[in-house]
């Protein structure tokens, strides 16, 4: 595996963050979701 080291500039951070807070909510909808559909049926998504 290679890693990549980037420096971002301050001026994309305010994107960045919106972005970050996008994906975490989608994130933890898809958890809860996944969790409810295990709690009524028994067996993971």
């Amino acid at each position: 595996m290679k890693t990549l080291k980037l420096r971002i500039k301050d001026k994309h951070c305010k994107v960045l963050n919106q972005l970050a807070s996008e994906v975490n909510f989608v994130w933890n909808y898809v958890n809860d979701l996944c969790f409810k559909h295990l709690q009524r049926k028994q067996q993971f998504f």
